[in-house]
């Protein structure tokens, strides 16, 4: 009897397919968003600006008190325009950070479909089972 030569299957990597393919990113390579940058310094400008319109909000009423004889009108104008525009600003930069939140919720389940897809395709998968269940698993 003849013995029949099997190949063997080739295994990539994701380091070896990125570099093949020119690709940056192991997301671009599965179909997924790309990871988001981080939030914190838009989260620390917003808290920058959000003090600022307070500083504002506080001179204003304190030139509507001191403003007996109207005086001050033209102040209370300009400090009214000044807080507008913190607020349209901050309008724009939470949609900013709402389409980033939608953004790394998609990036959070095309990595999870890809785990399980894997998953129930690896042999011994058992093995990534966090250990705390692995004795419960038959």
């Amino acid at each position: 009897m003849r013995k029949v030569a099997t190949k063997k299957p080739i295994t990539y990597t994701v380091d070896k397919l990125k570099n093949h393919l020119n690709i940056d990113y192991s997301e671009e390579l599965f179909g997924i968003e790309k990871e988001l940058p981080y939030q914190c310094p838009r989260i620390d400008s917003f808290i920058s600006d959000i003090r600022a319109m307070q500083s504002h909000i506080s001179r204003l009423k304190e030139l509507m008190n001191d403003d007996e004889n109207g005086n001050n009108k033209i102040y209370i104008k300009r400090e009214f325009v000044i807080i507008e525009e913190y607020q349209d600003t901050l309008k724009d930069s939470f949609e900013e950070v709402r389409k980033a939140c939608d953004s790394l919720r998609s990036r959070g389940e095309g990595w999870k479909k890809l785990a399980r897809n894997l998953f129930d395709e690896v042999p011994n998968n058992k093995r990534f089972v966090d250990e705390k269940y692995r004795d419960k698993i038959e």
